[in-house]
């Protein structure tokens, strides 16, 4: 890198914009050309060697992978570092994978950079510089041993203070070693982020570096020049304003000022609001035995409620999901031996399956393995759908309460429904929401919710799928 500058930030800006090509996205298969705002972070961070770590508090869409990912090529290349050790810790496994992938194919669009280069499932090394750049999850023993040189951690918000400590002591080893955390705000005003915030914030210690994109105070959620200044990524064309538009009224407020205005927006409120909810309340509606439905199934053992909802399949745009809660078996609190009575659930199974036209009946698995495995045998419909899976969480609950909050949906106006689904409140996981109890052993009961997000979830599915094709009959002239 000797024809590059020798100041720091200047000859990061130059290397990058000089060997890094674009995977995908905003100005995909071109060299990056870097934001106004990402130059001035470049600055911000490494023009100084006494800031030992920083934090960009970033709303989501500005680039911050891409950006990431091109500042660890550069730290892995660096040949003013001996022996570089660049680590990008994520959330979880697959978070780090998508980081490590992207720093991946920008090594193979340039054939410069694939020749200094040599890619592994786990790590990409660089022989020139004895240089190593590996993605981690952010478990605290993944981290012990590390002596990174660079250690970039993306999302801080879901980090624990465990984790954010190990990283410290790791990059305490070398000299001119730096932590680069960029996340977004959390969804509380706690943890290891709103420290970090009020820290920087505060401008006491100059050893740390508070980078924070956000909309003004108590500015309207629907502001576009708010929107402007808290995502610096619109004006350099990384994100597009019509994406922000398009989910203004499907994102629930505090989320919106959360990710797409980088505002901490307490959002200890419940994720549904009891008067909106109301109001999609069709008491005249019957789902006939003709209409395709799917059950969702939540059962427990003893302590939470066992619930089984019902949901129609829209057969056409016009039409909105209908949900119905079929039965509901709760925790006699007088009898402390008591448990859900499972040959009357099982009679209820079966009954509903006779009764409508069940396209399949979607159940949580724990505590009811043998159950189901006897009802899959014997009706053949029966999906196991694990609601303590966070992926497939998150993305039922954005489907659900994207029809909520547009009210392309309605339900039978059930009492527990409505108490469940505003017991409701939020967790993040890395990829999104999911809707707990407001503590683990609160006995504001959800189970009501979470059957019927399931329920929702796989109509919705099936609502989607092309229609089949009816056979041609009678007699056809060509």
């Amino acid at each position: 890198m000797k024809r590059f500058p020798k100041d720091p930030p200047a000859r990061m800006i130059k290397w990058v914009e000089s060997f890094v090509i674009v995977p995908r996205g905003f100005g995909a298969r071109s060299p990056m050309k870097l934001a106004p705002f990402q130059r001035d972070l470049i600055r911000d961070i490494f023009g100084n060697d006494e800031i030992r770590s920083a934090l960009v508090s970033l709303p989501r869409g500005n680039g911050k992978t891409s950006l990431a990912a091109a500042l660890a090529l550069y730290a892995l290349l660096d040949d003013s570092v001996p022996d570089p050790e660049v680590i990008a810790v994520a959330s979880d496994y697959s978070t780090a994978e998508i980081l490590l992938r992207t720093c991946r194919r920008m090594v193979e669009l340039n054939p410069e950079l694939a020749e200094r280069c040599v890619i592994y499932k786990d790590r990409i090394e660089a022989p020139l510089t004895s240089g190593v750049l590996r993605a981690l999850p952010s478990i605290e023993s993944a981290l012990h041993g590390r002596s990174p040189s660079l250690l970039i951690l993306d999302e801080l918000h879901l980090v624990t203070p465990e984790v954010w400590e190990a990283c410290n002591t790791a990059t305490g080893k070398r000299d001119r070693s730096k932590i680069v955390a960029i996340s977004t705000p959390a969804t509380r005003r706690e943890g290891v982020m709103w420290d970090l915030v009020q820290l920087g914030r505060d401008n006491t210690d100059s050893t740390f570096k508070f980078i924070e994109y956000t909309a003004p105070t108590g500015c309207r959620i629907d502001d576009e020049d708010a929107w402007m200044i808290a995502n610096p990524g619109i004006k350099s064309g990384i994100l597009s304003i019509d994406g922000l538009r398009s989910t203004l009224n499907t994102t629930r407020p505090a989320r919106f000022r959360q990710l797409r205005l980088g505002q901490w927006a307490d959002s200890d409120e419940s994720w549904i609001q009891f008067e909106p909810w109301m109001k999609l309340t069709d008491s005249e509606r019957i789902i006939t035995g003709g209409e395709r439905v799917v059950l969702g199934f939540d059962g427990s053992v003893s302590n939470d409620a066992t619930v089984l909802a019902m949901c129609t399949v829209p057969e056409s745009p016009e039409d909105s999901p209908f949900i119905s809660i079929r039965a509901i078996w709760k925790r006699d609190k007088q009898n402390p031996e008591w448990q859900v009575p499972r040959d009357e659930v099982d009679s209820v199974i079966r009954q509903t399956m006779d009764e409508f036209n069940v396209e399949a009946l979607c159940a949580d698995p724990f505590f009811w393995q043998s159950e189901l495995q006897r009802w899959d045998n014997e009706f053949g419909r029966v999906v196991s759908w694990a609601t303590s899976s966070p992926q497939r969480m998150a993305k039922a609950s954005d489907r659900f309460f994207a029809n909520y909050q547009s009210g392309n949906l309605t339900h039978d106006g059930d009492g527990t429904l409505a108490l469940h689904a505003t017991n409701a409140t939020l967790r993040d996981t890395p990829y999104g929401v999911v809707p707990v109890k407001k503590s683990k052993n609160s006995q504001q009961k959800i189970d009501a919710l979470i059957a019927s997000i399931i329920a929702h979830d796989y109509a919705m599915h099936l609502a989607n799928q092309p229609k089949k094709q009816q056979p041609m009959t009678g007699v056809i002239f060509v």
